[in-house]
């Protein structure tokens, strides 16, 4: 893990801050970019393992992020957690929708945000890409019509 890189797409400077100690503090080397379009070059130059991005920013938002990331040949594996403030249940169908494979709403636990990192850069059998809505996981790579039964 020590040798990880994250790129964090946020443009509330306090919460890009407060996600880079979070992550830092854990060992992670951390990334920053403030918007969009700044993000997707930043991840296809290389170099980064997961892609967490805020969904409102101006110009490119995360859904157009994470959908432009997953048609881009180098970086279509890299896996997106996609945070938000809303909880809109659309908003996770949206996510899946632009080929995110993780969600968070916001605020969200420390331990639920680094868990969902750990999953998606070192999965396992039982690990798979999954969602938080108030404090339920909700599993991405169930099927989508069991998903919007959830929902």
């Amino acid at each position: 893990m020590a040798n990880e890189r994250i790129l964090v797409v946020e443009d509330s400077r306090t919460q890009a801050t407060a996600l880079m100690l979070m992550l830092e503090s854990e060992g992670f080397s951390v990334v920053i970019a403030k918007d969009g379009a700044s993000g997707l070059r930043t991840a296809v130059a290389g170099g980064i393992d997961l892609v967490m991005s805020d969904i409102e920013m101006p110009g490119l938002n995360g859904y157009e992020l994470c959908r432009s990331m997953k048609d881009t040949p180098q970086t279509k594996d890299l896996p997106v957690i996609l945070l938000t403030a809303t909880n809109n249940p659309m908003a996770i169908v949206k996510g899946i929708e632009s080929g995110a494979n993780g969600f968070l709403t916001k605020p969200y636990e420390a331990e639920d945000l680094l868990g969902l990192v750990n999953k998606l850069l070192h999965p396992t059998e039982e690990g798979s890409p999954a969602a938080r809505l108030h404090g339920r996981r909700f599993l991405l790579g169930s099927p989508k019509q069991q998903m919007l039964d959830l929902l």
